[in-house]
């Protein structure tokens, strides 16, 4: 083994014999409580234990002195290593940082408990807005939103056995054979929204829940199926896919709106959300064969439990809450209701499951609960502080970007909410 070169932390004394007090002088620690650390570990009672052996073993003869001598070192040198994961003593040469250099002090603080992930801001598009005026691209250029999500896919089993999709005014050129939107035009906008740092999720909602039902699991595994290969990374559907080549980052599952739109019905006859769970996990398989992540986020309306979805929220990565259109708990229940919805989620999931609290962009997005911008402001600082809050999110992005108030909009008002 080489020698420990002389500007190295430790110095091995010249004499031939250690012993366990010149030891410690010849090892420098960096503060008191180093010192302790050391002195309380394994690799300390290893040290003075070989110490103690190779002192006995020198009064034998030169020879045994000699050969002990360099085996004490030798070994020192093998325990010294050790220590460094016990003990944050500068035991050993400086060599150039890599991670984190051989010897520096570990982080050992607790966690505070607080995400270390940024809260985000979520917008919905495709049901409102002006062709020629409002475009995907217009609201990707915003520094105020991070996530966009597309809606919807409306219908689950349509022409052709595929799903059908509804995007307003922006896209009505269908494929033929089915029900879906040929729009490559909005794909280059996703590929180009993406590029700039956002995310592109794909809701699947609507008004007409007779479309959009899953009454069992096999339509549910059909459905993740089909909505892998025709927005993700699939293969099979090629000739089909919407958005061409561009590649959604996951998928919604519904927003129940009251009038806007009625959301998705998991359920079967007895009100159970059977489809749902299928349809999570059917696409948690596909997403595991792609190259990239993939999210899966749900739109439960904010009373307690929500039945439509049932623990299948406890199976997302975002949970958009809508706090409107339910009295109970919408503005003056806000705060009750989103730290009920954070502690549930806490305490059924360990996957880092964010809650954002969803609020409509202006007095006519939704049919009642709208939150001015200082109000909207008001609620989220009472719960930003949670350890699993994610952000906010807005119904829908046209509303509130033409929401202006003191010369700022609403989606203004959102990041800075989160500033």
């Amino acid at each position: 083994m080489d020698e420990i070169p002389p500007n190295s932390s430790l110095i091995l004394p010249t004499r031939s014999v250690l012993t366990s007090h010149s030891f410690h002088h010849h090892i420098r620690f960096t503060s008191r409580a180093q010192h302790q650390l050391f002195s309380s570990s394994l690799v300390h009672r290893a040290v003075l234990t070989t110490i103690a052996t190779t002192t006995t073993a020198t009064t034998t003869t030169t020879t045994t002195t000699t050969t002990t001598t360099t085996m004490t070192s030798f070994l020192l040198k093998v325990l010294l290593l050790a220590m460094i994961g016990l003990s944050s003593a500068a035991v050993l040469p400086r060599e150039p940082l890599r991670a984190r250099a051989i010897g520096s002090p570990v982080n050992t603080a607790l966690p505070t408990g607080k995400s270390t992930t940024p809260p985000q801001t979520v917008a919905y598009f495709g049901q409102f807005g002006k062709l020629g005026v409002d475009s995907l691209s217009k609201f990707c250029s915003s520094t105020e939103i991070d996530i966009i999500v597309l809606a919807f896919v409306n219908v689950f089993k349509g022409a052709g056995g595929l799903p059908g999709m509804n995007l307003g005014v922006y896209c009505d050129s269908k494929i033929a054979g089915t029900d879906l939107l040929n729009c490559p035009d909005i794909g280059k906008e996703i590929t180009a929204c993406q590029a700039a740092g956002k995310k592109v999720l794909l809701s699947l909602g609507g008004e007409d829940e007779e479309q959009n039902s899953l009454p069992d699991d096999q339509s549910a595994t059909e459905l993740g199926d089909n909505l892998w290969k025709l927005f993700g990374e699939g293969k099979g559907l090629e000739a089909k896919r919407p958005f061409g080549g561009a590649l959604i980052d996951g998928f919604d599952i519904g927003i129940p709106n009251g009038s806007l739109t009625r959301g998705i019905r998991l359920d079967n006859e007895n009100k159970d959300p059977l489809g749902y769970p299928k349809l999570i996990s059917t696409l948690r398989a596909n997403f595991k064969t792609g190259t990239k992540k993939y999210y899966i986020s749900a739109a439960p309306q904010c009373p307690m439990p929500d039945k439509s979805v049932g623990e299948a929220v406890y199976k997302v990565d975002y949970l958009f809450i809508q706090h409107y259109n339910n009295p109970a708990c919408q503005l003056g229940g806000f705060v009750n209701s989103f730290k009920a919805w954070s502690a549930d989620i806490a305490a059924h999931t360990t996957a880092g499951t964010k809650v954002f609290a969803g609020f409509p962009g202006s007095s006519t997005a939704a049919g009642q609960g709208y939150a001015t911008h200082g109000e909207m402001k008001k609620y989220v600082a009472e719960v930003r502080g949670l350890p699993n809050f994610g952000g906010v999110m807005v119904w829908d992005v046209v509303h509130a970007a033409g929401n202006v108030e003191s010369g700022k909009s609403f989606l203004q008002a959102m990041r800075e909410s989160l500033a």
